[in-house]
């Protein structure tokens, strides 16, 4: 549970947003990264809310690794600079929570988005974005934007897309991989009926024509009818079924799309970064896992035969993905998909 310090006097949570942008830290030079970079970032995306008098009350949950006796994670040296960047926020009056052990994702994403104690306290939203990948900085109004649609909409989820080319590899021989499989679990989510997503600021086509909705921004307004019948199911499942990787984002999306809708617009975010790695190496890596593994973790849940239906309908390029990329490689990520999907 987030443990927030303070709400000021001046603060009505029924009309405040809970930001609560992730960080992962597992090396020396992310904890630098971290103690710098990111915490100017952070600082100036909370002057920027006392100078704009935004609805928003920013806080920063980061995953921080010790080396220990798997051989990687911050030292003693990264581990101070870590600190110090703690300390720097909450000089700031930004509030923090760490985790010093790799928790997962679904336990991070769930943990902020469906946290009791936020609900308890009865905010308006509760937001989420990676903070590598989405400058807090660039998008505080946007939140807020996207916040009113939620409830406008009467939408259980609110994802941020992307306004850059999305490229998901180092190599540019195996981009398409990660693509057509986003490709294939956004149109599974937006079959739904209650979608609306403004997608005018997508620069690129293939993910301006089938949608944007798993890119780590996600915001859950409480208040909303069903959000909390929402919230409930995808916890329960995530526990039933040990969901610990990106499978939770898959899941949740889908089960928007199907039970009570999703809202949507454009996010200001940077690129992704890719260490280098043989071409070979990268796709197998990208095959196993991140598309079969979160694929298996979902094979007993109704959302099986959602995004069967969806891997069907676009393979040999009949489909939306028929026009971005050759029948050759929508076979060949659909047949790893289905491979997954076997009971």
């Amino acid at each position: 549970m987030l443990r927030i310090k303070s709400l000021s006097g001046k603060i009505n949570p029924r009309e405040t947003i809970l930001y609560t942008p992730i960080d992962f830290v597992g090396s020396d030079e992310k904890a630098l990264e971290f103690s710098t970079k990111y915490v100017e970032t952070l600082l100036k995306a909370r002057q920027m809310i006392s100078d704009l008098k935004l609805p928003i009350r920013l806080v920063l949950k980061t995953i921080a690794i010790a080396k220990g006796h798997h051989g990687w994670g911050m030292s003693d040296l990264g581990l101070m600079n870590f600190n110090i960047g703690i300390s720097l926020l909450g000089k700031g009056g930004i509030d923090t929570f760490v985790e010093f052990w790799p928790s997962g994702p679904t336990r991070s994403m769930y943990g902020i988005l469906f946290d009791q104690g936020a609900i308890a306290v009865g905010f308006k939203s509760i937001c989420t974005g990676d903070l590598d990948t989405f400058p807090p900085q660039n998008n505080l109004e946007r939140f807020v934007e996207l916040s009113n649609k939620v409830q406008t909409n009467g939408s259980v989820l609110g994802v941020g897309s992307r306004d850059t080319n999305i490229i998901l590899s180092y190599n540019p021989e195996n981009n398409y991989l990660r693509r057509i499989f986003e490709g294939i679990i956004n149109l599974t989510a937006s079959r739904g009926k209650n979608i609306h997503l403004s997608d005018e600021d997508i620069k690129d086509k293939a993910y301006r024509e089938h949608g944007d909705m798993i890119t780590g921004v996600y915001l859950f307004s409480p208040s909303v009818n069903k959000s909390l019948d929402f919230a409930n199911f995808l916890v329960e499942n995530s526990r039933r079924y040990s969901f610990f990787g990106f499978e939770d984002e898959y899941f949740m999306v889908i089960v928007a799309g199907n039970r009570g809708g999703i809202s949507g617009i454009s996010f200001n975010s940077s690129g992704n970064l890719f260490d280098k790695i043989d071409i070979g190496k990268e796709k197998e890596a990208i095959v196993n896992r991140q598309i079969k593994k979160p694929l298996e973790a979902l094979v007993k849940t109704f959302v099986r035969g959602e995004i069967l239906l969806t891997v069907n309908g676009e393979y040999n390029g009949r489909g939306v993905l028929g026009g971005h990329y050759s029948r050759e490689q929508i076979n060949e990520v659909c047949d790893y998909m289905k491979e997954a999907l076997i009971i």
